[in-house]
């Protein structure tokens, strides 16, 4: 593999620039499920630079992440790295850790490794969070020789076959996830910046 070149003064303060632009103004937007059946709580977390979730199941929870390999699994990250996950296709990493209950905002929070800067509770039908729990724990399985722990995310990571890149990166996966369990999603942008609306609001 070869190496990858170090970047020059002008190249992280344009590549900075982009990254300022492509953020301004696009604001993904979730509409929670009208009235879900027997609900169960689902935690959209936002760390300021991706996104994660985590779902209840049974007494405890899951949190699921996903994301670029080298810079989320194994920690190759600096300005240089992060500006090019942007560009390109990567090999992406899903990953897991069980939560112990009960499903409580302030129970997540004490929980969860990284700083988290908003979080918001998203009641779900208790179905379909089920059957999203069943799917992503079957691909973690299916993966599981490739297993990688990340003290610093406080994750366990396995490879996924679908790759990373600009269009397809942690945000719109988290996106995907809440569009399994019944939300509206409107992606607006591949950067963590989010809201949360009532399903009764326009």
């Amino acid at each position: 593999m070869r190496p990858t070149p170090a970047a020059t003064p002008t190249v992280r303060w344009c590549l900075a620039g982009l990254a300022a632009v492509l953020t301004a103004g696009c604001t993904n937007t979730v509409v929670p499920p009208p009235e879900p059946e027997r609900p169960v709580a689902a935690f959209l977390l936002d760390d300021g630079r991706h996104a994660s979730l985590v779902v209840a199941r049974g007494d405890g929870m899951t949190r699921y992440a996903w994301g670029d390999w080298d810079y989320y699994a194994l920690n190759r990250t600096g300005p240089f790295r992060a500006s090019g996950t942007l560009f390109g296709t990567h090999l992406a990493g899903l990953g897991r850790r069980r939560l112990p209950g009960p499903t409580e905002e302030a129970r997540v929070r004490e929980q969860v490794a990284v700083p988290i800067e908003a979080l918001w509770r998203i009641d779900v039908p208790a179905e379909r969070a089920s059957r999203l729990h069943d799917r992503i724990d079957q691909r973690f399985l299916d993966a599981r020789g490739t297993l990688t722990a990340n003290p610093l995310y406080d994750l366990e990571f396995v490879h996924d076959p679908r790759p990373y890149n600009a269009t397809r990166n942690s945000n719109h996966r988290v996106g995907d996830w809440l569009r399994e369990m019944g939300c509206e999603v409107h992606m607006a942008g591949p950067f963590s910046n989010w809201r949360v609306m009532s399903p009764a609001d326009p």
